[in-house]
């Protein structure tokens, strides 16, 4: 039996309690990476998906990023093979229905449009700071929180992280697996490499965000330095990590799943500059970015634990673990409806 025959489990066959995916704002890419007019497949939360750039009207503008269904409801064409787009239109390669922003039918070349009065799904998308997010609800609903908005992204003294101090990978987790670092300060000392298990400072809950900070110190090839952290989660899908001295950098780790077994893995670094009149990004920035990847992706860092990992719904938990393990998981409850309230859309 060679690798295409071995079973890869979801997530619930590996202990995650919900079937649902989660709730929330989840990335699925950069803006910088959208031009317009350009068309892309990706296939998330067990759906295959296109997304464009429109074609703006001002020439000054970039467009807009529209997510639909992949397949046309005509013949069943994938759109993003061979899709182009007019205005903010994408016409199907296959007989040349075209549908808008909307998912709406905007016109059949050879019929009547309103004779059909078909519409597919659209999924609601935000650009901001630089990152595309598309808004995922088990039971259909649209958004109900904002995205975050990142200030490094319009500071002059942080450098531009599209495309040098990015990454994406698919990885064999739940977006939560990586949420759950935010109650977790012990694996700082056995992953990160940190000279002592830090102890929270703040967690303060707030809707959909949560916000944890703490602060210890961290073992380098120079010696221990002290690291204060600044740490905020948006949902289970978007955990924002800020190192608030020394070189200050932001880094945004987004997890957004891919069907049930997988999601895809998002690094975005902001590195302050040490010269502010530096256009580009020097040795030491590329290799903080570096090392945020590194800690996320690499063979010795979390994803090691995360892929292979069973979730305890009951974990055995000491000291300060049985605080923060209930009250993150608490939290996280939010983002997952009950059975009875999930409609369609997420089967």
């Amino acid at each position: 039996m060679d690798g295409s025959d071995h079973h890869i489990q979801t997530f619930q066959e590996r202990g995650f309690p919900h079937a649902q995916y989660p709730t929330g704002w989840f990335q699925v890419g950069w803006s910088d990476g959208y031009a317009p007019g350009q068309v892309v497949a990706e296939t998330y939360f067990g759906r295959d998906l296109v997304l464009y750039r429109t074609d703006p009207d001002d020439p000054n503008t970039p467009g807009r990023i529209v997510a639909l269904d992949a397949y046309c409801l005509h013949m069943g064409a994938h759109l993003a093979y061979g899709g182009a787009v007019e205005g903010d239109c994408l016409r199907c390669p296959y007989h040349g229905w075209s549908w808008d922003d909307a998912g709406r039918n905007a016109n059949i070349p050879y019929g009547e449009r309103e004779s059909v009065n078909a519409r597919t799904r659209s999924w609601p998308v935000r650009e901001v700071s630089g990152i595309v997010y598309l808004w995922h609800a088990a039971d259909g609903s649209g958004p109900s929180w904002d995205p975050p908005r990142m200030p490094e992204a319009d500071a002059t003294d942080f450098y531009r992280p599209y495309p040098w101090a990015t990454h994406r990978e698919p990885m064999r987790m739940h977006p939560q697996f990586a949420a759950e670092n935010f109650p977790d300060l012990a694996h700082m000392r056995y992953v990160h490499r940190w000279k002592e298990i830090p102890e929270i400072s703040l967690w303060q809950e707030d809707g959909p965000v949560l916000q944890v900070d703490y602060d210890g110190l961290i073992d380098t090839p120079k010696g221990p330095v002290h690291v204060a952290t600044a740490n905020t989660a948006y949902g289970v899908g978007l955990n924002v990590n800020r190192v608030l001295n020394g070189l200050r950098s932001t880094t945004l780790g987004a997890f957004t799943p891919i069907d049930q077994t997988r999601s895809e893995g998002f690094i975005t670094a902001w590195v302050a500059k040490r010269d502010k009149d530096s256009p580009e990004p020097d040795g030491l920035a590329r290799s903080i970015a570096a090392a945020n990847t590194r800690e996320l992706f690499g063979p010795d860092a979390d994803r090691r634990v995360w892929e292979h990992q069973r979730y305890r719904e009951h974990p055995l938990t000491v000291g300060y673990e049985a605080r923060y393990t209930r009250a993150f998981r608490a939290w996280a409850g939010q983002f997952y409806p009950e059975p009875a309230l999930a409609s369609a859309v997420s089967k």
